[in-house]
This record gives C-alpha cells, sequence and structure tokens, in this order.
C-alpha cells in the first residue's frame, strides 16, 4: 500500500510500488517551493489521479485536508489517511482495532476530532470502493 498525503508524493513513489498495491492518496496539493516560483505549473490533480490509475486498480483518492478541517483541526489529517487506508481491501488491521488503539493513545482532549477524521477517511475509501 502506498499512503501519500500530497499528489506529486504519490506520483514519486509509484515506481517503487508493486503493481498489486493499493493507492490511498490526499488530492490537496502542497506546492513545493521551486514550483512557486516557476513557471512550469502544478499538474492538474486529474492528472496525477489519472496517471495513479494506470499503475494501480485500487486508488483511492480524496480531499483529506477538507476532511481535517471539517472534521475540526488541520492536524487530524493523518487520522483521515489511516481510515482511508484503514478501509482498503486487505488492509491487515479491522477497523475496530485500530478505533480502540486510538482511543487507549489519544489525548483526550483531541480524541472526538480524530475520532471524527479518521471516520471520514474511512468513509470516502468506502464510497469509492461503491462508486
Amino acid at each position: 500500500m502506498l499512503l501519500a498525503f500530497e499528489p506529486l508524493e504519490a506520483l514519486r513513489a509509484v515506481p517503487k510500488i508493486s503493481e498489486d498495491a493499493s493507492i490511498v492518496v490526499n488530492t490537496y496539493p502542497t506546492y513545493p517551493f521551486n514550483i512557486k516560483e516557476s513557471s512550469v505549473p502544478y499538474p492538474d490533480i486529474s492528472v496525477i489521479v489519472d496517471e495513479l490509475k494506470s499503475k494501480s486498480a485500487q486508488v483511492f483518492a480524496f480531499d483529506a485536508e477538507k476532511f481535517a478541517k471539517d472534521a475540526g483541526h488541520i492536524l487530524s489529517l493523518n487520522m483521515v489517511m489511516l481510515g482511508g487506508a484503514v478501509a482498503v481491501p486487505g488492509f491487515p488491521l479491522d477497523k475496530k482495532v485500530v478505533l480502540e488503539s486510538m482511543k487507549n493513545n489519544l489525548p483526550e482532549k483531541s480524541l472526538e476530532i480524530n475520532m471524527k477524521a479518521f471516520e471520514e477517511g474511512f468513509r470516502s475509501s468506502k464510497k469509492i470502493q461503491v462508486d
């Protein structure tokens, strides 16, 4: 499985994965400093996702940054991505085990936001499987 927090990051890592690997990717771009100051534009997200789909039969692409903000804090983005990964068929841990671990290890003050973020990522990957 390739878990990418940024679209170009996913594209750069594709040569290192098996063709059977699943890809979970945040579609919200983080513009590298050299692209911001360059005449070369950041590639269109749909082009990146199409390229990823040509390399893997299972691509789960969604705006994790939006879901993290909707959950209550941008720093919960990692939990959005974790939720997206757990929903991928064949993920080695059951959702209940991951949720229990979160409850046992996350600070109480951030638990609600992180649980909400996790569920958003999980639902996003499940929805992509249905679509």
